[in-house]
């Protein structure tokens, strides 16, 4: 065996790296859905990885970065993530997305667009066309007018060596419409205070970005899925009920 794929959610740099010392091979990162269906982006073979990015397009997808309006947007700057078939692909390499969701005529107009798959994801295409993902669009934080996307936030605090995982999610505030709050899981026999967290976020994002509570919690109180992934919205409900707030 010399190469594994993984997907699903980002891998930090030190379990990635320590999987591959052990048992030498080479992890490579996909991006994809069930709607696409299976891996739209792979970590190239020929190419160094790139720690923020998921790779580049497979050969028969298309794949733009967009505005509201659908307007394709320049490297660099972030929007939705839209894919569909390669004009230059021909016979089982052209791309077939779903062909809706099931009995949910609203919600499939919504993503089947202009002969594109909407993925309801953020990125950003960067100059060589790697793919960053920034976040889920409605995962997004609104803080007085400004975009605080939370998977930002969640690489400040998973770069602490006494976290294992992190979780962010927008919560009520009178003033500013949301703030961040962090669910915080420690690697087994650490122990952070969560005013440490907040400052290290504090110091390495901007101002707006700031973390106003930290919660930390047991990795089985996490709200998930058969496969282990943790439910947003469901974490985010569970903390909006919590302060009070609408979900």
């Amino acid at each position: 065996m010399r190469y594994v794929t993984y997907g699903a959610a980002p891998c930090p740099h030190h379990v990635r790296t320590a999987v591959e010392g052990r048992f030498g091979l080479r992890l490579l990162q996909a991006y994809g859905m069930t709607e696409a269906p299976n891996a739209v982006t792979m970590d190239p073979l020929d190419r160094p990885v790139r720690e923020t990015a998921v790779g580049l397009p497979l050969p028969h997808i298309r794949l733009q970065v967009v505005d509201d309006d659908g307007t394709p947007q320049p490297a660099g700057t972030p929007g939705e993530v839209r894919i569909g078939p390669d004009p230059g692909s021909v016979g089982e390499l052209t791309y077939r997305p779903m062909r809706g969701y099931w009995r949910n005529a609203e919600a499939t107009a919504a993503a089947l667009r202009d002969g594109f798959f909407h993925t309801g994801d953020v990125g950003v295409v960067d100059d060589d066309g790697y793919l960053h993902i920034v976040d889920r669009k409605k995962d997004m934080i609104i803080r007085g007018g400004n975009n605080v996307f939370p998977a930002e936030i969640e690489r400040v605090l998973l770069s602490h060596p006494a976290v294992d995982e992190a979780y962010v999610v927008g919560i009520p505030d009178e003033r500013l419409g949301e703030v961040p709050k962090a669910f915080v899981v420690l690697v087994p026999g650490q122990q952070v205070p969560a005013g440490e967290l907040l400052e290290l976020v504090g110091e390495r994002l901007a101002a707006y970005k700031r973390l106003e509570q930290v919660e930390l919690v047991e990795s089985d109180q996490l709200p998930r899925t058969a496969l282990g992934k943790v439910l947003k919205r469901e974490l985010r409900d569970r903390a909006r009920r919590e302060t009070g707030g609408r979900s």
